[in-house]
């Protein structure tokens, strides 16, 4: 039981060599860039839609009264 125990530990205690660690760490970020939704953020975009929505609403309503 003791020499189980004790090769338990030594393989979690074992690391890896400098040479095989990589010489820095990923710098890409995890998500791509959202190029298709132009410069604004997502979340802006959702809070100015309905902004953009009832403006063109009131151009409809100046058209149908002009």
């Amino acid at each position: 039981m003791f020499r189980f125990l004790i090769g338990v530990v030594h393989a979690f205690a074992e690391t890896r060599s400098q040479a095989q660690k990589p010489a820095h760490k990923d710098l890409e970020p995890k998500w791509p860039k959202p190029c298709h939704l132009g410069s604004r953020p997502l979340m802006l975009r959702f809070l100015t839609a309905p902004v953009h929505a009832l403006l063109a609403s009131y151009r409809v309503l100046r058209e149908d009264t002009s």
